[in-house]
Order: structure tokens, then sequence, then C-alpha cells
């Protein structure tokens, strides 16, 4: 009897380690190296841990930019009034969805902790409404102009209830405290810096320190380790790859 249990416990053993290189998927190590092949046997191990936790966050990563735009009829599921709540918000309503919830008011809680307001000046926009945004700047600035400085309907994170404006809304936020602080932290709660300087060929759009999108614990954990932190890889890779391993997901 002690004999076949061992037999068992052998043959499940050479089943994870040979096959299914984790447990909650179904993926061998061939699979991911044809994906991504710079990561060795452990380094796998802990990537499709991150990428289990992430999946499990449930966190909205559907890529949004100059050529990945929204509909007209898309609107976040849960938005909640973060007015609502302990935070400086520039006005009595803005929306934002409502997972992020917490984290976004434990950052606000330990940034004052440390003397730091994190003030938020815009969140969630409406298609209707970044239409009306993008053509009062094309009637003063001409077209071209006006798409070098605001999103087009559609291809703004804004829509998505996840993103977030934060302080002046100028480029100087960088060098606020306010701004050094969210760029150095921001990711522990999940929100990552959606336009980094000199990366405009890579996000479509230019330097904005002050704008953020949230996209989870997990999901900047995975951004800063694996997609040189910087956010438009991640979502670019999740976008091509999210079917992948949600076939083989195991919960």
């Amino acid at each position: 009897m002690r004999f076949f249990l061992i037999l068992l416990i052998s043959l499940i053993t050479i089943n994870i380690s040979g096959n299914n290189i984790h447990p909650n998927f179904n993926l061998t190590k061939e699979d991911i190296n044809e994906i991504m092949p710079e990561l060795n046997n452990d380094e796998i191990y802990k990537f499709l841990t991150n990428i289990h936790m992430m999946m499990e966050e449930n966190v909205n990563l559907i890529l949004v930019d100059k050529n990945n735009r929204l509909s007209s009829d898309y609107i976040p599921a849960n938005l909640i009034n973060l007015g609502d709540y302990n935070l400086h918000t520039r006005y009595k309503t803005m929306l934002f969805e409502s997972y992020a919830l917490n984290d976004f008011v434990k950052m606000s809680e330990d940034a004052k902790k440390e003397g730091i307001d994190i003030f938020i000046a815009s969140t969630y926009r409406s298609y209707e409404f970044q239409n009306q945004i993008f053509n009062n700047m094309k009637n003063y600035h001409g077209e071209e102009k006006a798409a070098t400085i605001v999103a087009y309907p559609g291809a703004s994170q804004h829509q998505l209830g996840t993103a977030v404006d934060f302080g002046s809304i100028k480029p100087s936020y960088a060098y606020t405290d306010a701004g050094i602080w969210l760029l150095k932290n921001g990711w522990k709660y999940g929100f990552t810096l959606s336009y980094p300087e000199n990366m405009e060929e890579i996000t479509t759009y230019m330097w904005e320190p002050w704008h953020y999108r949230y996209i989870g614990r997990y999901g900047a954990i995975i951004q800063k380790e694996y997609f040189n932190n910087v956010q438009q890889y991640l979502l670019e890779f999740w976008n091509k790859y999210k079917l992948f391993f949600e076939e083989n997901h195991i919960h």
C-alpha cells in the first residue's frame, strides 16, 4: 500500500514538473518560452504566479490608445463617486471604478502620513464628454494640434473609469512632492504612470506626469518586473495573450 502511495505522489510530481509548470495553468515551459523566452524555470513559475494573482484581481486591462479605441456606448459597470469618501477631489462628483476604491483610499492615507496631498483633478469621462473636449480644442487649435493635446473620443483611458489625472495637470507636476511620491509609490497601490517621458512613439501620447491608470497591485508588479515598468508594454502583451492565459487558467 505504501509503495502505491509513493508511486502516485511521484506520478503527480512528474506531471506538474515535467508537463504543467504551474498548478494554476495548463501550460508547459515550452508554452511560456514561446512568448517570454527570456525567463528561466524559476522566473516562469514566479511570473505565472503573478499572472494568476492579476487574473484573480479581475481588473480591466483593455488596451486603449489612438490605435485601439472604445465604442461610443462603452460605460464602466460599477462606477462610484470618489467625492463620497475621504479623498481630496476637485469636484463633488468624480466617478471611478468601485474595485479600485480601497487601494485609492489607502494610497491617499499613506501619502498623507508623509505630508503628501493626493489631489484628484479628473477621473471618468464619457465618450460624449471626451468628444466635447476634443471638439473645443479642435475649434481653438485645429485638429492636428488638438490631437497632440487631448485624446480623440474612444481613445482616452478616462472612459474606462480607471484613469485619473492628479494635481495641476501640467508637466511641472512631475517635480512637485506629490508627483515625485506618486511616481515612486503609486505602483504599490496598483496605480502606474500611463505616458512616461520620451515614449510618445510607444504610448501614442506625449508625456503626462499627472496621468495614472489603476491596473491592480499585481498588474503593477508584473509591469515593474517584466515590462521595464512601462504600462503600455504590459497592456499590449495582455491584449495579445489574455485569451491564451484564460483558456489555460486553473482557478
